[in-house]
C-alpha cells in the first residue's frame, strides 16, 4: 500500500473536515481548533471561496462557545474574502451570519446593514431562500428595536417566500415568530 502524505491544502482540507464532523457533534471547542489548523495549513493558492467558507464555519463555531469578538472578526473577515472572490451565495450568507451575530450581541444598527446588504445581494443572485431567511432575520431585529409592525410585515413576506420555495422549515421559524409577536402585543387581527 501506498503511504499518503498530504500537505499543505491537502491538510488544510482534512482539518476542515475534521472541523464540519466537530460541529455536527456539537464539539464546538474542537471544531474551533481543527478551522484554525485548517486556516494555518492553507497555502496562498487555496480557494477565496474555500477560505471564505472555513471564515464562516470558525465565526459560527467560536459563537457557540461564547468567542464573539473573534467570531464577528472572522464573519467579517469571510465577508471581505467572499466579496473579492464575487461569489454572491457565500456573500450573502457571511452577511446574514455577521447580522444574527450583531443583533445577539444587541448591535442592531449594524445588523440591520448586515442583513440589507444580505438581502440585496441574494436579490440581485436570485437566492430567494437565502432572501426569506434574512427578511425573517431582519424581522427579528425590527421586533427586538420595538417596531413590531415592520417586524410582523417581515414575519409574513418571509412566510410568503418560504411557501413560495416550499421550504416548510422555514415556514415553521416565520410561524413561530408570527406567534411570538403576536403574543406579545395582543393583536390578533
Amino acid at each position: 500500500l501506498k503511504k499518503v502524505n498530504p500537505k499543505g491544502n491537502d491538510l488544510a482540507l482534512v482539518e476542515a473536515s475534521r472541523g464540519d464532523a466537530y460541529r455536527k457533534l456539537e464539539l464546538y471547542a474542537s471544531a474551533v481548533s481543527s478551522y484554525k489548523k485548517a486556516l494555518g495549513k492553507a497555502s496562498k493558492d487555496y480557494p477565496n471561496e474555500s477560505k471564505a467558507l472555513l471564515l464562516t464555519a470558525l465565526g459560527l463555531s467560536q459563537i457557540q462557545v461564547g468567542d464573539l469578538t473573534d467570531a464577528e472578526k472572522n464573519l467579517k473577515q469571510s465577508v471581505e474574502i467572499a466579496t473579492k472572490a464575487n461569489k454572491p451565495l457565500t456573500i450573502a450568507e457571511s452577511l446574514s451570519n455577521l447580522g444574527v451575530l450583531q443583533w445577539q450581541k444587541g448591535n442592531y444598527e449594524d445588523a440591520e446593514k448586515s442583513l440589507n446588504k444580505a438581502l440585496e445581494v441574494e436579490k440581485k443572485a436570485k437566492l430567494l431562500r437565502n432572501e426569506g431567511v434574512d427578511t425573517n432575520n431582519l424581522g427579528l431585529v425590527k421586533k427586538a428595536q420595538g417596531n413590531n409592525k415592520l417586524a410582523m410585515e417581515l414575519f409574513n413576506k418571509s412566510l410568503e417566500i418560504a411557501n413560495k420555495v416550499e421550504n416548510k422549515r422555514d415556514a415553521g421559524i416565520a410561524i413561530v415568530n408570527q406567534a411570538l409577536l403576536y403574543r406579545i402585543t395582543g393583536d390578533y387581527d
